[in-house]
């Protein structure tokens, strides 16, 4: 049974046609939340200690993607197909990356965190393409982080933008390097 109503959220007047949510799940507009297991403060300081974990597990992977791309880099000639490789491992560090927050934004979620405004749900891929959008910095803003995970979000984009520094630093060395 479908049940309509209305919210005010800011300024703007919603109207959502709810379904009963299922059971340890609590509805809000098209999307669930799990019932929070956590509160309050503690809530949050859980969300920014996974924050934290995923921030230096992040950046443990990515720097060491980065030297086995220096690696491939080694012999003084290095050729266009070496180039590409090295390019490529760092590509598929940002890739892993971004696994990586996307399996802590579900790992959050079920902790009842918070979850995401979009409908009807959140399926791998979403969660993936959130990430990935907001690693990049560029938030798109059709899915966004609702509760806790707006701190994880937050720590998510301070991440890519170190990632991609990192990686813009690497790019113009190997460039620097092929123009000597």
């Amino acid at each position: 049974m479908a049940v309509i109503s209305q919210a005010t959220i800011g300024v703007r007047r919603v109207c959502a046609v709810r379904h009963p949510a299922p059971k340890g799940t609590v509805a809000i507009g098209q999307s669930y939340e799990r019932t929070p297991i956590l509160s309050g403060a503690r809530a949050i300081s859980v969300a920014i200690v996974i924050g934290i974990v995923l921030f230096l597990a992040a950046l443990w992977l990515h720097l060491g993607m980065i030297r086995l791309a220096k690696r491939t880099l080694q012999p003084a000639s290095v050729n266009s197909l070496r180039l590409s490789l090295a390019y490529l491992v760092v590509l598929a560090s940002h890739l892993a990356v971004t696994v990586l927050f996307a399996l802590g934004f579900a790992g959050a979620a079920g902790m009842g965190l918070g979850g995401f405004d979009k409908e009807p749900a959140m399926s791998a891929m979403d969660l993936f393409y959130f990430s990935l959008i907001n690693i990049t910095t560029l938030g798109l803003g059709d899915i966004y982080p609702t509760g806790h995970l707006r701190a994880l979000a937050g720590i998510e984009s301070l991440t890519g933008f170190l990632l991609i520094s990192c990686t813009a630093q690497f790019v113009f060395s190997t460039m620097k390097k092929q123009e000597a």
